[in-house]
């Protein structure tokens, strides 16, 4: 049956009433009387039948109505159908004038029931059941909303639970909206914890907070195993490669009014080798962000216990190790003092002198030259008494104080000697560090610094001497300390 109403005033009168089967009477003018016949309690047909009820009336039925339309395997063997059991079709012509609101409805379905039972009510019982017989696609509801202003496809008022989905009795989700307008998402199933709640997009999943605020509750009983989780999960169906990201961690805000984000830092995962059953080899980096948008790696902890930091490392409180550190690992420091005294002869530099020198080892009286670097036997270079280095090591600081006669150029400089066991030959000192200054005057000391050298490497067993070269007949004093890494 098509029941087919608009508000056209020109509607037609009905033409005749035919009584179908279990009725009786009907006609084609005046008054009409259909009478049910009552061991039949179905009308079955209404042949003909063009309007019912007036047009700004209701229509009263006070009976129970069934819509019955069935199709034989005849009718689908006769050709194509396209069977509509009820059409409701409502149109509105735009009005050529005026402003009048028109809130027109389809269908308005009002259920009012009560009872002293255990009683359900439904507003409407949808059934749709499909078949494999052919190809088919089954749909409960289909609607389509669009061509207003703002377009609703459903809009649920409900004080308790506004949306159901379920696979069957006991396995379900939840949508229920209160009235601050918080909205649950619950899922329920037959089993403890087994009803999931999956995004599965094509794109990217955003979560957008008015208060920049994410919340993830674990209501299990705590443990040792049991709290709040996030797991970063890579798996494209393959064993993950070697140097591949497992995960990551961004921090990302804009940098200006047109909402360009940058990455202010990040913690990434990554495979330290390729993964199998035996190997699951992990790094973590820990990036970020310097200047104008450049990333860098700050720190990274490796799958083999080690902790490396790209930078510096400023402890404010106590460092304990558990363990010793490995030697290699640690820097080791030493100190000796060098001082002395030497009166120039405005040309060369003087080392020590030789140890059977009442003043030896302060007084500098053996000629190396204008350099300091001419060949000296080994007799001298023994008789120095210079500090011997017992293993390798880098020159890292040189500080100290002196005072020269006059107000002429002064130098006072650092040098390294070799020996070669069971070597007779000369050896020439190099130069570890000049430090040159304007004498003040025997009286007013000046002071230095050191820690950019020429040469600060030493092995072991090099000696290191002082040299000191000043305007003729002036003498210079000097106290100073060496600060030396072992490698």
């Amino acid at each position: 049956m098509k029941w087919i109403g608009n508000f056209d005033m020109s509607l037609s009168d009905i033409t005749s009433v035919v009584a179908g089967t279990g009725l009786s009477g009907g006609g084609t003018t005046g008054a009409v009387t259909l009478n049910v016949d009552a061991s039949i309690p179905e009308i079955t047909t209404l042949a003909g039948l063009s309007t019912i009820g007036a047009q700004s009336g209701d229509l009263g039925i006070e009976s129970f109505t069934k819509l019955d339309i069935d199709r034989t395997a005849a009718h689908g063997n006769a050709g194509v159908e396209s069977i509509t059991a009820l059409h409701v079709d409502f149109d509105r012509t735009v009005p050529t004038s005026g402003t009048h609101a028109h809130r027109d409805l389809g269908i308005d379905l009002d259920v009012t029931s009560a009872s002293l039972g255990t009683s359900s009510l439904k507003g409407i019982d949808i059934d749709v059941v499909g078949a494999t017989s052919g190809t088919s696609t089954a749909t409960g509801i289909e609607i389509d909303v669009s061509g207003a202003d703002t377009n609703n496809g459903i809009h649920v008022l409900c004080e308790g639970e506004q949306l159901r989905l379920s696979h069957n009795a006991n396995d379900y989700a939840t949508f229920t909206v209160a009235d601050t307008g918080d909205l649950t998402i619950a899922t329920v199933g037959d089993g403890t914890t087994d009803s999931d709640l999956t995004l599965d997009a094509d794109g990217d999943v955003l979560l957008k907070t008015a208060t920049g605020f994410c919340r993830l509750t674990s209501t299990a009983t705590s443990s040792t195993s049991v709290g709040a989780k996030i797991n970063l999960i890579s798996d494209d169906g393959g064993a993950l490669g070697d140097d591949h990201m497992i995960g990551k961690i961004g921090f990302q805000a804009a940098e200006d009014g047109s909402s360009t984000i940058r990455q202010g830092a990040a913690i990434k995962a990554f495979a330290d080798a390729a993964w199998s059953s035996t190997e699951n080899g992990t790094r973590l980096e820990f990036h970020t962000m310097d200047a104008d948008n450049v990333a860098e790696l700050s720190l990274t902890l490796d799958s083999d216990l080690l902790a490396t930091f790209a930078g510096a490392v400023t402890v404010t409180g106590a460092l304990t190790c558990t363990t010793d550190l490995a030697t290699d690992q640690q820097k080791h420091l030493a100190w000796f003092e060098l001082s002395g005294f030497s009166t120039g002869d405005g040309t060369n530099y003087d080392i020590s002198a030789n140890l059977d020198d009442t003043k030896a080892p302060f007084e500098h009286d053996i000629s190396t030259g204008s350099a300091g670097t001419t060949a000296i036997t080994v007799q001298d270079i023994i008789r120095s008494g210079g500090t011997v280095m017992p293993r390798a090591g880098t020159v890292k600081r040189w500080t100290g104080w002196a005072t020269t006669a006059g107000s002429s150029t002064s130098n006072i400089a650092l040098f390294k000697i070799t020996p070669t066991r069971n070597n007779n030959s000369n050896v020439a000192p190099v130069l570890i560090q000049n430090f040159s200054y304007t004498a003040l005057g025997n009286a007013k000391a000046e002071d230095f610094d050191e820690t950019s050298f020429t040469d600060a490497d030493l092995a072991a067993g090099d000696i290191i001497v002082t040299g000191v070269k000043c305007e003729n007949a002036k003498a210079t004093y000097f106290s100073s300390t060496i600060e030396i890494e072992w490698d």
